[in-house]
Formats: C-alpha cells, structure tokens, sequence
C-alpha cells in the first residue's frame, strides 16, 4: 500500500488564521498559561489522520514530537474508546 504525504510549510502555522484566506480553524492544541508550548521546531506533516510535529528543547528540557488525531472521535489505538481530545 502506498503511503500518501501531505506537507505543510512552517510559515503557514505561524501566521494568524485571519490572514490565511479561504482557511477556517477546526480544532486547536490545548495550551494553558502553567504548561505554554514551547517553539515549534518542525513544519507540521498530516498522515493517515495524524497530525506530526516537533517542538525544540531549551537546554534545559528536551523537544517533544507531538502526534495529533485529526478526528479524535476515532479509535486510532484500538483500546475500543476514543481519544481525547479539546
């Protein structure tokens, strides 16, 4: 089976949403003023439903890669529930 990749460039998941016409927002990371997020490292990537991305480490706490579920309604896992999500 061949495996589809969607590329998203890093530019467009810095600007605000106002200024990229013709795009609505569906759903955003959960982020609190106790637990921000740190920079973002790399350019999102979307495969089978799962949003990829890197965050960079500061020197004193490493970068995390964070995986998204598109449609947390699904049971990616198998765990016979659906994901949580915001």
């Amino acid at each position: 089976m061949r495996q589809r990749w969607i590329w998203v460039a890093l530019w467009l998941a810095g600007m605000p949403l106002s200024s990229r016409a013709g795009l609505d927002e569906k759903w955003r990371f959960p982020e609190t003023d106790e637990n921000p997020l740190p920079p973002i490292y790399s350019s999102p990537v979307v495969s089978r439903g799962v949003v990829y991305f890197a965050s960079e480490g500061d020197g004193n706490a490493p970068g995390y890669l964070y995986a998204l579920d598109v449609n947390p309604s699904q049971d990616l896992d198998g765990d016979g529930t659906a994901e949580d999500a915001a």
